[in-house]
């Protein structure tokens, strides 16, 4: 066997040199192919000593690959399952076949060894039963003598004890009164330095909101001012510009006479002391004129004044 398999593997690398060397044979696939090929012949020629591990190995294979013919759908097809059957069925009967009369014997002497050994563990089993079964007992027993000892130590033991607890018991309690006063005086202190810093920084940020909002509306008053003189402006403007224009038009109409077809002044004077002339904003609106003037003179010289619009 091992000879077949140095040749099988020379065989290979041989291969493989060829195809590092030729270029046409130079592919990444081919050589690991080959690699893989010979590190599997050298696994198995350490494993595989005789020609029934080499029909035992071959068994498994065919049981591995019936499992997988059956479970993946892939794979799953009559003729596959049938030649892994064979295959199993053919290496079981070579390999039982080919077993030497030494392996035969070894393989007989090695259930004799693992039923004497399990006789053997079995004894061991019992007799560690045994052995603590009665460690068990005398550690009951000496249990029990150390229990009723311990009992008369304890006995005497208790009143020291009592009385060591209670001396303890008082000086824990004076530490904790001390430390509970401790605490208090520091958390009392606490509590007033934040109250006194809670309260400088209230009176900080009172004092900063009072400074923005006095700002703000400082600023909103120059904004108001200054927008209420444009306004102003604006205003002052526009009313000069309309006595401008109110001049120009009286100026113009001052002489001009307002009549009818009979000759009758046309130039309505209102209740509230303004007159209106033909063709004005209000002339039509004014429907009870209380006087009739023919030029702009008589209404102005009868107490009349010209409207603002």
């Amino acid at each position: 066997m091992q000879i077949l398999f140095s040749v099988m593997s020379v065989a290979l690398l041989i291969l493989l040199i060829i195809a590092i060397v030729k270029p046409e044979y130079r592919k990444r696939k081919n050589i690991i192919i080959l690699i893989c090929s010979i590190l599997l012949l050298q696994f198995f020629s350490s494993v595989i000593t005789t020609i029934s591990d080499l029909f035992f190995l071959i068994f498994l294979i065919s049981i591995v690959s019936l499992i997988t013919f059956i479970f993946r759908s892939r794979f799953r097809k009559k003729q596959f399952i049938i030649s892994s059957l064979i295959v199993a069925m053919a290496s079981m009967f070579l390999l039982s076949a080919t077993m030497t009369p030494e392996e035969r014997l070894l393989a007989q002497k090695s259930s004799e060894e693992r039923v004497v050994k399990k006789q053997q563990e079995q004894d061991l089993k019992e007799k560690e039963k045994a052995e603590a079964d009665r460690s068990v007992k005398e550690k009951k027993k000496k249990a029990e003598a150390d229990k009723l000892a311990k009992k008369q130590k304890e006995k005497v033991k208790t009143d020291k004890l009592a009385k060591e607890q209670q001396e303890k018991a008082e000086a824990d309690k004076l530490a904790k009164e001390q430390q509970e006063r401790a605490e208090a005086d520091r958390l009392a202190k606490e509590q007033q330095e934040k109250a006194e810093a809670d309260r400088l920084a209230k009176e900080q940020q009172e004092k900063a909101e009072a400074d923005r909002l006095a700002k703000e509306q400082q600023e909103k008053a120059e904004a108001d001012k200054l927008a209420k003189e444009q306004q102003e402006k604006v205003e002052a403007d526009r009313l000069v510009k309309e006595q401008e224009e109110q001049a120009r038009n009286n100026n113009l109409t001052e002489e001009k006479q307002f009549v009818d077809s009979n000759g009758n002044g046309t130039i309505k004077g209102s209740q509230n002391g303004i007159y209106h002339v033909p063709g004005s904003t209000y002339y039509s609106r004014t429907t009870n004129p209380v006087a009739w003037f023919k030029t702009v003179s008589e209404a102005v010289q009868s107490g009349y004044v010209a409207p603002k619009r």
